[in-house]
């Protein structure tokens, strides 16, 4: 089950943690606000966030206590990004703060890899409500597409993935986070003008508000 995790400093709370002992990473993303200092291995700094601290805590096998401090990896090619997560790493927070000191306002998103935690959410058109399912097994990511938008004036993510068990049978929805285990590649494909997310008052959701009309 996951559990909140508390900010520390001027930070807000962010990430999420998966308990020990349930042959899953445990992961914690703590982000702080300028000024604020807390006694873990700091990550990179961005232009959103004075400071990033993350801690990986991998809970694989009996014996393996290790700490290990992962950080999002990425490269520019012509036209895209190509983004890498690697094992006990959670996904959206890291990419949204990402997204952000890029100063990307719309990107398509595609990726393959493979988790040890899904947060998966199905939409009920009846209660306009995402019914949350977390998804505690090893799954193999057959198919992740999703949009980055800017709702707010901040980068939102809307995500859809597809898992596969290990016997084969798949799974699948709108997409809250993943703990990856061990692999994540994420294309990024941006484009130059960014695209506004605003409330749809017949669902309850935020959809893209989109230049013109047919």
């Amino acid at each position: 089950m996951l559990e909140p995790v508390v900010g520390l400093g001027s930070g807000d709370r962010v990430g999420w943690v998966v308990g020990p002992g349930l042959g899953l990473a445990v992961a914690v993303d703590v982000w702080l606000g300028a000024g604020a200092s807390v006694g873990l291995d700091a990550g990179a700094a961005h232009p959103a966030m004075a400071a990033r601290t993350r801690i990986a805590i991998r809970d694989f096998t009996a014996t393996d206590a290790s700490r290990e401090t992962w950080q999002m990896q990425f490269q520019r090619f012509d036209g895209r990004y190509q983004v890498r997560f690697a094992t006990g790493e959670s996904v959206f927070d890291p990419l949204l703060g990402w997204l952000e000191s890029e100063g990307i306002g719309f990107a398509t998103l595609t990726g393959i890899g493979a988790v040890g935690q899904a947060r998966v959410s199905y939409w009920n058109a009846k209660s306009r409500e995402y019914e949350p399912h977390v998804l505690d097994e090893q799954l193999e990511i057959v198919s992740l597409i999703g949009n980055a938008t800017i709702k707010d004036g901040r980068p939102f993510l809307h995500i859809h993935v597809t898992l596969g068990r290990q016997d084969l049978f798949i799974v699948g929805g709108h997409l809250n986070d993943l703990v990856v285990n061990p692999n994540l590649e994420i294309t990024v494909q941006p484009e130059a003008t960014a695209v506004n997310r605003v409330l749809d008052e017949g669902s309850g959701l935020y959809v893209m508000d989109l230049a013109e009309h047919a």
